[in-house]
């Protein structure tokens, strides 16, 4: 089977990964002879080096390299934004014309793309995987996210990615060989756990900024040796992704589970994070009056770091209007036991309408049919005019058995508000179960 374990911060990316790959026939898996790295080390002029890793389909993965080797032979002034851009569209192209495969687990393929963005100052690690129909998701946004998992392991694996979580609070002052040994520990308790389908810790990468990092001679990179052809019906397989976060979370940002360091409520657990962005459609809904409605689809883009504008302007008239609904139905398919919060990232930070009252102007709304069939409706934000909020989470928690979920963010004016400003920033919204 699969697996890829990586570390990241701003500056640092380091990578791990198995050597495993298997047939299966009859319904038995077989591990195959040979050793097959899940990541390649690709590298030119322009971006120094970068990673691109595969889990799932082996002879997807050995094409996707091969082609992505050639296209940034062919263009070497290519950008890792160019690279972000382009690999996930090809893997779907891939992924569309493959020869589907009988056994359904097997059929998958994730990507992993991790490099120094020179125009962002920043490294980056983008994430795509065919479950979810190739949408990008990137964790290195996310300014507490450090360790990454993609591969087969198992929801109760995830006590060991936990410890590691934990392990790299320190990684900020440590050497990138104590990093990688670290990702190395790990890869090998999951080997010890699942032998036959999990190999054994084999290959690894390190970047800064300036490019490929040199290792210890003990953790080699996929080597001339190691890339062996794809043998008929091999399979990396895909299968979970893991993303955990290290240190404290910011103001305003949401808890870190997993090392006890969030406060009360985000201590260790198997709590489920589900990002919106592929659950959901958003209804066509026009601003009315005055109203301006900017970046919608900001609000459940898997980001904290942008955000969808709702603003209106008084002027004597109850017609100024600006709306979303997302309606993300999708969400009852996703195995949960008991009820689910809603979280939602916002501010406002403008707030001048002038008409007084306690009616609430700017809202938030989370539509939900109860398990009685009932339509309900929370809001866990509702600002009357003249207030302004500090960026903060409101949270609203839905019942067990519920389904058909809306989110409805809104702000409007009345005939009495005859001047002044309101803008509601809704910068991220999820949910999070428990298990």
């Amino acid at each position: 089977m699969s697996l890829l374990v990586a570390y990241f911060d701003k500056l640092r990316a380091v990578v791990a990964s198995d050597d495993r790959a298997v047939v299966e026939e009859n319904s038995t898996r077989t591990p195959l002879p040979g050793r097959f790295p899940k990541f390649r080390i690709l590298k030119s002029a322009v971006l120094g080096a970068v990673v691109l890793g595969f889990v799932g389909r082996n002879d997807l993965a050995e094409k996707l390299w091969a082609g992505t080797e050639r296209m940034m032979s062919g263009n070497p002034t290519m950008s890792f934004r160019d690279l972000a851009e382009s690999l996930p569209q090809f893997t779907r192209i891939a992924f569309s014309k493959r020869q589907p495969l009988q056994i359904i687990e097997g059929d998958k393929l994730d990507g992993l793309l991790a490099g120094y963005d020179r125009a962002q100052g920043r490294m980056r690690v983008l994430v795509w995987r065919s479950e979810d129909d190739f949408h990008v998701v990137e964790p290195s946004q996310d300014p507490n996210a450090r360790v990454l998992a993609l591969g087969a392991f198992e929801l109760s694996n995830e006590d060991a990615l936990h410890r590691l979580t934990a392990r790299m609070q320190r990684a900020g002052r440590m050497e990138s060989s104590w990093i990688v040994d670290s990702l190395r520990f790990t890869v090998a308790k999951l080997h010890d756990m699942h032998p036959l389908v999990i190999g054994a810790p084999s290959f690894y990468a390190a970047l800064d900024r300036s490019g490929s990092v040199e290792l210890p001679a003990e953790f080699p990179p996929p080597d001339s040796e190691s890339l062996l052809p794809s043998a008929v019906g091999a399979r990396l397989y895909a299968g979970r992704f893991f993303v955990g976060s290290i240190t404290t979370p910011a103001a305003g940002k949401p808890d870190t589970i997993g090392n006890d360091d969030g406060g009360a409520g985000a201590q260790s657990g198997q709590v489920n994070t589900h990002y919106l962005g592929n659950l959901g459609t958003f209804l066509a809904i026009t601003p009315g009056g005055n109203g301006v409605k900017t970046n919608e689809p900001a609000m459940v883009d898997g980001s904290l770091n942008d955000h969808a504008d709702f603003t209106v302007t008084g002027n004597s008239s109850a017609a100024n209007t600006a709306a979303s609904t997302f309606n993300f139905s999708q969400l009852s398919l996703i195995r949960h036991r008991g009820p689910m919060t809603v979280k939602i990232l916002y501010d406002i930070p403008t707030n001048s309408l002038n008409g007084g009252g306690a009616q609430s102007l700017a809202v938030v709304g989370v539509a939900y049919t109860d398990s009685a069939g009932a339509n309900q409706q929370a809001f866990p934000v509702s600002v009357p005019a003249g207030t302004t909020v500090g960026k903060g989470i409101a949270s609203a928690v839905i019942p067990a058995g519920s389904s058909n979920f809306a989110l409805n963010p809104s702000v409007q004016t009345r005939t009495i508000d005859t001047s002044g400003t309101l803008t509601l920033r809704v910068w991220e919204a999820w949910i999070e179960t428990a298990d």
